[in-house]
Parts: structure tokens; C-alpha cells; sequence
């Protein structure tokens, strides 16, 4: 490997043969094509404006592997034009648990645009890393940059209902907002009364609609506030009895 030094770290050139690209570290659901026809471009330019791909080594170890955690898209293109060699830096090393870990935070705030189904593997990753298990939603909501209620469904679908947030019976809801902020919504309480009962309802709609079209759209968002307010008559209705 030959090294020169960056601002932040440390950028490395290595064999792209070299680079474990393993499944379990992978939290694109699918490759984008054409994001990958666009960066094949980009990397016939001299000199390149494409970022180093980002890995993790999968032990204490200089000779351990080399996993990547971010930069699938890159490795692609720059297969497809046959480059032998590409640019990398370490963001870590330990256990594959750990590097599950540092992946799920990967492409939050760059790169292509995450589909829901990526924040879905960003989620799960982020869920199954072994010592993050009993993580709070919340806390696995700001790690790996989506909302709150996403990590409660894919939590959900996994089977299991996670550390709490706060008090039993107590949890909250964080929506994402479209102007990037989070808004935290005390949920509803459980129950059988006319307002409980439309909160739950509408809370399971929000939640589909977030699956269509992004918890950051704005019908989404605006689902959010009608949300809000149901849960505000839900806990009234279940407080008076």
C-alpha cells in the first residue's frame, strides 16, 4: 500500500482485489446503475473528485482484513472502467460486529441518495451489531440518520421492542421534518376509546405513507402534526377514564 496524508486521515491506495466486500457490511439495498455509470465518469477525471472509499479492518492487526463500510458505489465504477487500484481510509478496526456498527452510519448525510429500503438495512445493521442490541430507538435513530418511528417498525419486524426510551408506557415518537430538524412527539396511550382508538389508526397510516414516500416528504410530514394531535386527545380521552 502507498499512504499520503490528509487534512482528516490518513488516505491509503490498495489492490480493489485486496478489499473484503462482504453482504453483512453492505447497507444499499440495491446499487444505483446510473449512479454508478456517473462515477465511472467521474473517475476518468484527473485528478479525481470522487472521495476515498471508506473501510474498516476486521481486527487489531496491519494484516487483517479489509472490509468496506462505505463506497460500494465506488468500487463498482471503478471496476467497470477496470481500475486495479483505489484510494481508501480506515475509519476503525475491531470485530465485524463493530464494523456492522460503523456501517450503518454510512451515506446518512452523503453520497447517493438513500432509499427507504437502505434506511431499512441501515437500521437493521445498526440493530443486529451485538453490542448495540439494547440500544435505544432514539439512540439508533441519530446514529444511523433516520427517524424514530423507522427504527420502531424495523425493531418491530425484527421481533423485538428494544431498550426503552424513557418511563414504561412512556415513549416518544421523533419525526423527521423536512427541514431536517426532529420533533418529538409524546405517543399515544394504548387503548379502547374513540380518540385512542383513531391515533392508533392514524399513527399505522403515517407509518405506511413514510414507507411510500419518505419520512421527510411533506405529506408525510404533515401526517406527522395530525399525528401529534391525535396522540394529544388519545392521552386526554385515556387520562379522564
Amino acid at each position: 500500500m502507498a499512504a499520503n496524508e490528509t487534512a482528516d486521515r490518513e488516505t491509503l491506495t490498495i489492490p480493489i482485489e485486496s478489499l473484503a466486500l462482504l453482504p453483512e457490511l453492505q447497507t444499499r439495498a440495491v446499487l444505483d446503475a446510473e449512479a454508478v455509470d456517473d462515477y465511472a465518469a467521474l473517475y476518468g477525471l484527473v485528478p479525481c473528485p470522487l472521495p476515498p472509499v471508506v473501510a474498516f479492518r476486521l481486527g487489531l492487526d496491519r494484516d487483517d482484513p479489509i472490509a468496506v463500510i462505505d463506497g460500494f458505489h465506488r468500487i463498482a465504477a471503478a471496476q467497470q472502467i477496470g481500475l486495479k487500484v483505489i484510494e481508501f481510509t480506515v475509519a476503525g478496526s475491531g470485530s465485524l460486529e463493530e464494523a456492522k456498527w460503523a456501517a450503518a452510519q454510512s451515506n446518512a448525510a452523503h453520497g447517493v441518495r438513500r432509499t427507504n429500503a437502505d434506511k431499512r438495512r441501515a437500521v437493521t445493521l445498526a440493530i443486529t451489531a451485538e453490542a448495540h442490541d439494547d440500544d435505544s430507538n432514539r439512540a439508533i435513530a441519530k446514529h444511523t440518520g433516520v427517524s424514530y418511528e423507522l427504527v420502531r417498525r424495523v425493531r418491530a419486524d425484527l421481533g423485538g421492542n428494544g431498550a426503552p426510551d424513557g418511563p414504561p408506557g412512556a415513549d416518544t415518537n421523533v419525526t423527521d421534518r423536512p427541514d431536517g430538524d426532529t420533533a418529538s412527539r409524546d405517543a399515544a396511550p394504548a387503548g379502547g376509546g374513540f380518540y385512542q382508538s383513531a391515533a392508533k389508526k392514524l399513527r399505522r397510516v403515517h407509518g405506511q405513507v413514510c414507507d411510500l414516500v419518505g419520512e421527510t416528504d411533506d405529506l408525510a410530514a404533515a401526517l406527522a402534526d395530525v399525528v401529534a394531535l391525535a396522540n394529544q386527545y388519545a392521552t386526554a380521552e385515556h387520562d379522564a377514564g
